[in-house]
């Protein structure tokens, strides 16, 4: 079937054939049927079989003329050639069927299709010519009103459903180009999420870390390689409940974690999962995962799914445990011999007479030895376990702080580096007080060692409605934003102490935040307004209990 201005519907010539020509051959061959036996029939050759010979060369030429790829103009053509037969039939059969002039309705309204709304004129001045044939051929016009209704019947009900056709024909094509313009915009949408699926598989595929999406009815709908591999260490499988397995293990590695605790059903349950340290898979095969979940939502609040992601860092867990077991054995063996040492030199000093030359080498020998039994013990404090040791008491803080105040003012006068502090009374808090001492301790010898000469360093004591703040500000070299994210690694340095040749190993810090912690509480290192850092520290008066401590993984 043909739209308007030659448009294809269907592909194939058979359709035309079936709609528009196979009705009007077979009606004109039942009516030839009627007409043949009547002896009023004038002039058979040219009114009954000229018709059917011209019916059939246009069907012929329908089927075997590729007329799809002709235009309108040509394909017109074979409704043409039908009216043309058809008037032909009404001259011989008129008088004796007086309806057979409707036989040129259907190639009338094909006219119409082909030609658009030239095919409309076309087409009511063809039916014209069949309704009024016999005046134009006696050269005479109808002198009644019902000759004029006789002869303009016919081209008005042509004329009215060619326009209606026409009309229908315009918003079937409209609706058409329409569809056509949704499907291809629909496609091209369907080929870009296809796209984007395809990218987003190989990028999971291709990153070192296992990564989930769950949608929000707990189906899985994306993963990738590394993902099935820990599942299986684990124990389960992804797309089956209950997406845990018995082979998930605390950090601790001794303390399975409870099947609707583990990671993707917490996940599933809306529940956000900070990252932590989990040992995934059975006695002699555990590897160690960083692993979190978070929601992803629209942004009007409604759920997408979860993301559950997974990093293997066995080798840098188990590198970091044979440091600190290294670290710890080397700080053992080297505190006996030290302490030996240490003894044969304070006889040999007790020996030697007063004046004698020999005790300002022992001296020297004396105090480097004890300053390298302090790296030792700093070396042993830095890899024991310091939420286990600590057990704060409720007191005054102040005079604690006040207390080291008072140690470090020699050491800031010999520097050239002024302190100030601003300890008022009755500040209290849950603290160790030797743990306590320590972390004060370091975070002043840490602002003066960096301070230069006419510098300043303040120790300031806050009291919180839920616990309480110590800062320690110094106007010293200050640190960039990658030193301060890095200070509380351990044997970490900053490229200024080491430039300065400062004297230290770089645990100061890393134990000054774990002893922090294990309070409770937290540290922040800032920059001061006119250079320099502020040390914050804030612990909470609520009492610490051994699960209560936010601690950091231990490795081994």
């Amino acid at each position: 079937m043909l739209q308007p201005q030659g448009v294809p519907v269907a592909n194939s010539r058979l359709t035309v054939l079936a709609v528009w020509q196979a009705p009007t051959v077979i009606l004109t061959v039942f009516a030839v049927i009627g007409l043949w036996p009547d002896p009023a029939v004038e002039h058979r050759p040219l009114t009954l079989i000229a018709p059917l010979a011209l019916l059939s060369a246009s069907t012929l030429a329908l089927v075997l003329v590729r007329w799809e790829d002709w235009g309108p103009r040509q394909r017109v053509i074979i409704p043409a050639t039908d009216v043309v037969a058809l008037t032909l039939l009404q001259i011989g059969g008129v008088a004796v069927i007086p309806t057979i002039a409707l036989l040129t309705i259907l190639p009338l309204v094909w006219l119409g299709f082909e030609l658009a709304w030239a095919g409309v004129v076309a087409a009511f001045a063809s039916a014209c010519l069949v309704g009024g044939y016999s005046y134009v051929s006696q050269d005479v016009w109808p002198t009644t009103r019902l000759a004029w209704v006789d002869t303009l019947l016919l081209p008005l009900v042509a004329l009215s459903l060619i326009v209606v056709a026409q009309i229908v024909s315009t918003m079937l094509r409209h609706n058409r180009n329409h569809l056509l313009t949704n499907t291809t915009e629909l496609r091209a949408a369907l080929q870009s999420a296809n796209d984007q699926v395809t990218v987003a598989q190989a990028v999971l595929d291709t990153v070192g870390a296992a990564v989930w999406f769950y949608g929000p009815d707990g189906e899985l709908k994306l993963g990738n390689e590394h993902g099935e591999t820990f599942a299986r260490i684990g124990g389960f499988k992804l797309d089956q409940p209950p997406y845990a397995g018995e082979h998930v293990w605390t950090a601790d590695r001794t303390h399975r974690i409870a099947l609707e605790d583990q990671l993707v059903p917490t996940a599933l349950r809306e529940e956000e999962v900070a990252s932590h340290l989990e040992w995934w898979g059975s006695s002699g095969r555990q590897v160690a995962l960083v692993a979190g979940s978070r929601r992803v939502r629209r942004a009007d609040g409604t759920a997408l799914g979860a993301v559950v992601a997974a990093w293997d860092i066995t080798d840098l867990v188990e590198s970091l445990r044979v440091r600190e077991e290294f670290l710890a054995t080397v700080s053992h063996e080297l505190r006996s011999p030290l302490t030996s040492i240490m003894g044969y030199l304070e006889l040999a000093q007790d020996a030697l007479e007063p004046g004698s030359p020999a005790l300002a080498p022992l001296a020297v020998m004396t105090r480097n030895a004890e300053t390298l039994r302090d790296r030792i013990s700093t070396l042993l404090v830095a890899n024991r376990d310091v939420h286990a040791s600590v057990e704060p008491v409720l007191q005054e803080v102040g005079p604690a702080v006040a207390e080291v105040v008072l140690r470090h003012r020699p050491a800031a006068s010999r520097a050239g580096v002024r302190m100030w502090a601003d300890l008022p009374d009755g500040v209290t808090g849950r603290i160790d007080p030797p743990q306590f001492d320590q972390v004060v301790d370091n975070l002043i010898s840490n602002a003066i060692k960096y301070t230069p000469a006419g510098g300043r360093v303040d120790v300031q004591l806050h009291d919180l409605p839920g616990g309480f703040c110590l800062t320690v500000t110094d106007t010293g070299v200050g640190m960039n934003e990658v030193e301060r994210r890095q200070a509380f690694d351990r044997f970490y340095r900053t490229t200024s102490a080491r430039d300065s040749a400062a004297q230290g190993i770089g645990v100061g810090l890393s134990i000054v935040r774990d002893i922090v912690r294990a309070h409770g509480g937290e540290i922040t290192l800032d920059p001061a307004p006119n250079g320099g850092t502020i040390a914050t520290v804030i612990i909470p008066h609520e009492p610490i209990t051994a699960d209560d401590l936010p601690r950091s993984p231990r490795i081994g």
